[in-house]
């Protein structure tokens, strides 16, 4: 365990098909139930110093201690998950941790 950050909570993966990403995770990883929200209520929200309202669905399980966050934003608004995407990327994006 890091003495800096404590373990490992939390998995977010950004990906293009929400619904193809928990069917993978069930089939092929035996995890769920998932919690899935089609379009995740923003508020306030700020990137780079600039106003958005992105649309947002995810999807949350539970692996053991881990929980399991899958990220499609449905939208071209300006996030840090559609530079994740316009980069070229799609899978783990970010981990946190908390005591």
């Amino acid at each position: 365990m890091s003495r800096l950050f404590g373990s490992i909570r939390q998995m977010g993966y950004v990906v293009r098909d929400v619904e193809q990403a928990i069917k993978h995770w069930v089939e092929v990883c035996g995890i769920g139930p998932w919690y899935y929200v089609d379009k995740l209520p923003v508020k306030d929200f700020h990137y780079r110093g600039q106003p958005g309202s992105p649309h947002l669905s995810i999807a949350l399980a539970n692996s053991g201690d881990v929980q399991i966050e899958l990220i499609q934003q449905r939208d071209t608004s300006a996030t840090m998950y559609q530079d994740f995407l316009n980069a070229g990327n799609e899978g783990l994006q970010h981990w946190s941790s908390w005591p």
